[in-house]
């Protein structure tokens, strides 16, 4: 892969995720909610799944990607109810206080890995399970 500039402005690590994952191709017409993204390109949303537990929550994993320190906002979709920052083990630690609507203040060390903990509204987004 050849970019111009420096690693951190070139989006490497976008451009990285497309060549790595296969895309799915599927026929007829298929609508995906709005599930989120940040105000940053060095923080990356890397998972959106189930919590372990089947409680109904939404596990949400990001990282910051490029060695910098970063503030940032998490912006959701309309579909949260409440969030929270949580253990690997998806075990609520500390209650996220949104900025705005739907909108949350994330700070990031270097290459630090967030992992969130976020309770649905119903009917309001698909189940991932």
């Amino acid at each position: 892969m050849v970019w111009n500039g420096s690693f951190e402005t070139a989006k490497v690590v976008q451009d990285g995720y497309f060549m790595n994952v296969k895309p799915l191709r599927l026929s007829g017409r298929l609508s995906l909610p709005f599930i989120g993204n940040t105000t940053s390109e060095n923080v990356m949303i890397e998972t959106v799944k189930a919590s372990a537990d089947d409680g109904g929550d939404v596990i949400l994993r990001l990282y910051e990607s490029v060695g910098a320190f970063t503030n940032t906002e998490l912006v959701l979709g309309g579909w949260e109810a409440e969030a929270w920052f949580c253990d690997m083990m998806e075990n609520k630690e500390e209650k996220l206080i949104p900025l705005k609507a739907h909108t949350y203040f994330l700070s990031f060390e270097p290459f630090e890995i967030k992992t969130l903990r976020v309770r649905r509204e119903v009917c309001k987004i698909p189940s991932f399970q």
